[in-house]
């Protein structure tokens, strides 16, 4: 039986979820209250400090109506491969502070950014090494705007299903393809609440996972999602909102083979689908071909190397939560690691 969630108005009450072992909670303070940062350490994990400090420290951001619980999974593999792991909840989301209904609803991305930027400052003060980032969906395309807005300098960049920085008006097509009543339901039934076209089961199963993904498994995500979400942060990135030369020239060249951003796509994903994917790679490559022809850097790196694409078959838009997720997290490794 298809489960329909009761639309809210209010923040959730819920305590924080209980986390899996390895994965500990903390909290960062910012202006507007406490933002959730989820940690797993090597060094408390393995108890061989030579091993994380020679790698540099991960941080992964959250998509719409998602939080740093999505990356459990991620957390516990990186860093059973010797890498300090940090997922942040941003503001409205997870165990983060939660403004009221409006002020969420037009929260900017330029303020989740600042989010973010608070958590890449709070790692920063523990790790020499620069941090590389791995932004899924929306948060993939906050990390570019961060990139782009030269807030932050970052070791590296990984899009993960992500929207991308060209603009999403073919991922929302794609969505109202996917669900013909999209519209329809929002405003003449729902009258314009965010959750809207994630009200149901049934819903998020057909848009955020594959078929292979648990019924009980899209349930208990569904249990984590906020009760509504920021539109003008998804309406900010409808169309064009960075330039791809300011997005790569703000990734150092900290990996092995000067590799510095990995566009991951998921086979099954019907919103970030392969096209729109691979239209991205192809974006961040020919802008690090403008780049070297400028002469602003040296070298004799391909551009599919320093911008490499990769597809997790079988898996739909949460690459990090559904059944092919250690697929996709090997597909990372192997990428950080230069193979």
């Amino acid at each position: 039986m298809d489960y329909r969630h009761r639309l809210s108005w209010s923040p959730s009450t819920a305590p924080p979820a209980a986390l899996p072992e390895g994965v500990q909670r903390e909290f960062l303070s910012s202006p507007g209250g406490e933002l959730e940062m989820l940690t797993s350490s090597v060094l408390r994990r393995e108890g061989i400090e030579a091993a994380w400090e020679e790698k540099p420290p991960l941080l992964f951001i959250h998509g719409g109506f998602g939080g740093a619980l999505d990356f459990t999974n991620y957390l516990q593999f990186f860093s059973s491969h010797g890498y300090s792991c940090y997922a942040l909840s941003l503001r409205g989301h997870g165990a983060s502070y939660k403004p009221g209904y409006w002020s969420m609803f037009w929260t900017s991305k330029h303020a989740l950014a600042f989010d973010v930027t608070l958590a890449i400052g709070h790692i920063l003060s523990k790790h020499s090494k620069n941090v590389i980032i791995m932004g899924h969906s929306s948060g993939g395309g906050l990390v570019q705007y961060i990139l782009d807005r030269n807030m932050e300098k970052l070791g590296g960049l990984v899009t993960l299903a992500a929207v991308p920085g060209f603009g999403s008006m073919g991922v929302y097509l794609n969505w109202m393809r996917l669900d013909p009543w999209f519209l329809v339901r929002s405003y003449f039934k729902h009258f314009g609440h965010p959750r809207s076209p994630l009200s149901s089961t049934a819903l998020v199963h057909k848009v955020f996972f594959s078929h292979a993904s648990p019924v009980q498994a899209v349930r208990e995500f569904e249990r984590t999602m906020p009760e509504y979400e920021s539109m003008r942060w998804p309406v900010g990135m409808m169309t064009r909102f960075v330039s791809p030369e300011r997005v790569i020239g703000n990734i150092l060249p900290t990996l092995k083979g000067r590799r510095r951003v990995l566009v991951v796509a998921g086979g099954a994903d019907r919103l970030m689908d392969g096209a729109i994917m691979q239209r991205l790679a192809a974006w961040y490559r020919a802008a690090w071909e403008s780049i070297r022809g400028k002469g602003e850097e040296r070298g004799e790196e391909v551009s599919a190397e320093v911008v490499r694409f990769g597809v997790v078959e079988g898996s739909g838009h949460h690459v990090m939560k559904d059944s092919m997720w250690e697929v996709g997290a090997e597909m990372v490794l192997e990428w950080l690691e230069g193979r």
